[in-house]
């Protein structure tokens, strides 16, 4: 899974609510959860790798995922 473009994908089409990035990647992976894009259960990118890509804090991406939980 392309997690670099889902998430570019759905910043830019809420952008325009001006949440801080955890929370955007946050919301993000819930939604795709929820629409079935990433199946429940599913195993997510390490929080380095995913941090590199998306060229946020490691702890941008940790934040989002304890929020998951």
């Amino acid at each position: 899974m392309d997690y670099t473009l889902l998430i570019e994908s759905f910043a830019r089409e809420h952008a325009h609510r001006g949440w801080p990035r955890q929370r955007l990647l946050h919301e993000c992976l819930r939604s795709a959860i929820r629409g079935g894009t990433l199946a429940a259960g599913t195993r997510l990118v390490a929080t380095r790798t995913l941090a590199s890509e998306l060229g946020v804090a490691r702890n941008t991406v940790l934040y989002a995922y304890e929020q998951l939980a």
